[in-house]
């Protein structure tokens, strides 16, 4: 089994199609992947379809923005082989509203400083559920910025700037909840990349399942940590690309990380 457990896709902050994420894939030798869109399980039976098609095992699976309101932390959650969607949906359907509030206040404050965007056309682009990158996206196309992922991010978009809004998280203890309610695994992603590993004291007696070992963001002496961590409380590693194309600045690719032994039991 090789496999990437942690791709995204248009159906949430993903610049490809599920097909070009599918083939890439099998193009990288992958035998199993998993699509975890953020905030929702919308596009399933296109994922399911599509893998099937060319040979790769998938599992319904997502990413949940969360957050450890003890630690002061943004956490985000992977849930994978979700079988029920209801507990899912309950706690992510008010994450997109409040992402895509967050999304019409900052096209408020881009056209009130000169940009031109309408709303109504981001909205339609974004299939519903608009992340910053839908926005970058639209500008670039119209010539507005100079990429698909312009320095605006680093200023405007960055805490202090103008196009900065805040936008409340859900407790990290619910998302854990509800991946074990639907039936799936839980699982800490990229715990360096928002410095968040002790948010596993936190969430282990709710149930979660395993940590994300294998990811550009985690170096060597964090994932050091995460093994200890991992061993303490007998929990499974997994890995993936965390792959987004273009509406990323990393170089990475599908199938450039992939997940530990034991994380292949998400599959079961």
């Amino acid at each position: 089994m090789k496999a990437d457990l942690h791709l995204h896709t248009r159906y949430s902050d993903g610049y490809n199609t599920v097909e070009e994420i599918v083939q890439m894939a099998v193009k990288a030798g992958l035998t199993h992947i998993a699509m975890t869109d953020h905030d929702n399980l919308i596009g399933y039976e296109e994922k399911k379809s599509r893998c099937a098609e060319y040979g790769i095992k998938t599992i319904k699976s997502v990413e949940i923005s969360a957050k450890d309101f003890e630690l002061g932390k943004v956490v985000h959650v992977l849930g994978y082989n979700i079988k029920e969607d209801a507990p899912i949906q309950k706690i992510c359907d008010p994450i997109k509203a409040a992402r895509n509030d967050k999304a019409y206040r900052q096209v408020k404050t881009l056209n009130q400083l000169g940009y031109q965007i309408d709303f109504d056309e981001l909205y339609r682009f974004a299939g519903g559920y608009i992340f910053k990158q839908h926005i970058f996206e639209m500008l670039y196309r119209s010539g507005q910025v100079e990429s698909i992922f312009p320095s605006m991010n680093e200023t405007m978009f960055r805490k202090g700037g103008a196009l900065y809004h805040h936008m409340d998280y859900i407790d990290v203890v619910s998302a854990v909840k509800a991946i074990k309610e639907a039936g799936g695994y839980a699982v800490i992603a990229h715990p360096n990349q928002q410095n968040n590993l002790k948010t596993v004291e936190n969430v282990i007696e709710y149930g979660l399942d395993g940590i994300e070992l294998n990811h550009e963001a985690n170096g060597e002496y964090y994932r050091k940590m995460i093994m200890e961590c991992a061993k303490q409380y007998q929990l499974f590693l997994t890995g993936g690309s965390d792959y987004h194309g273009a509406y990323a600045r990393r170089e990475d690719q599908v199938g450039s990380y992939i997940s530990e032994e034991s994380g292949h039991q998400v599959f079961e």
